[in-house]
């Protein structure tokens, strides 16, 4: 039995409209996601254990999970199937657009949560080797279910003997299905809990998921660096743990 079976029987039970073959193949693809997050967290040092129980709670509850991937196999496909092929595929023409854009966010934010470093939706800057990020999976949450993620970390170091950091994140809804979006949030970033030096503003994307980079210079080694969220009666504050063994040694 797999860690993640009792979580992929939930899901499937709200399915009532699907075929055994879409609740099987629905089952795998939550499966391959979870096992997929799960070993990025291992990779990056984590437990297994806790790591399986991370990739679970990140997927969202299963019920409403299971609801949402409802929508997809609602009950007009039983009475599809008893018509003749022709009226089958033009109502098919009709009914698949609107159902893609929903499908290709999902996919979105699912890459979002378990490979977002190699999204096509993500843009890193050219300038620094990809061997020089750092993975990173720090996450502030919001009480509409968006997640401000930060994913990846890069250290380099300036002409002036200071470094600057480079930080990549991304914005998704913790159901796969719904769109993140906050109205406008703003990011602020303190180094040693006193200095404001950098600001940064976004909200949601119609395609699932936003991705954003900052880049935060002056930094002297030891430093630390705080990230401040603010959106409308919400504040959240967190300290992002920077490389500093991987750039200056022991």
């Amino acid at each position: 039995m797999t860690p993640y079976r009792d979580y992929t029987q939930a899901v499937c039970s709200c399915l009532r409209h699907a075929t055994a073959e879409e609740k099987q193949a629905v089952a795998q693809e939550l499966q391959d996601h979870l096992a997929d997050h799960a070993d990025a967290l291992v990779e990056a040092g984590w437990d297994p254990e806790e790591a399986q129980t991370h990739a679970l709670a990140a997927m969202g509850e299963a019920k409403e999970v299971g609801q949402a991937l409802a929508q997809t196999f609602p009950r007009r496909w039983l009475v599809l199937s008893r018509v003749n092929l022709v009226l089958a595929i033009l109502v098919a023409l009709v009914l698949f657009f609107p159902l893609t854009s929903r499908v290709e966010g999902a996919v979105n934010n699912l890459i979002a949560r378990t490979d977002p470093f190699d999204s096509p939706n993500h843009m890193r800057s050219g300038s620094i080797p990809l061997e020089d990020f750092s993975p990173l999976d720090l996450r502030l949450s919001l009480p509409n279910g968006d997640v401000i993620r930060y994913f990846a970390i890069a250290l380099t170091e300036q002409n002036d003997g200071t470094y600057q950091v480079e930080l990549h994140g991304v914005e998704y809804h913790q159901n796969p299905f719904r769109e993140p979006y906050y109205g406008e949030w703003a990011l602020e970033y303190t180094i040693n809990h006193t200095l404001p030096v950098h600001e940064s503003s976004g909200s949601g994307s119609p395609n699932g998921v936003t991705y954003w980079s900052n880049e935060i210079p002056s930094l002297q080694p030891g430093d630390t660096l705080t990230v401040s969220l603010d959106v409308p009666g919400v504040h959240r504050s967190t300290e992002i743990p920077l490389p500093w063994e991987e750039v200056t040694g022991p």
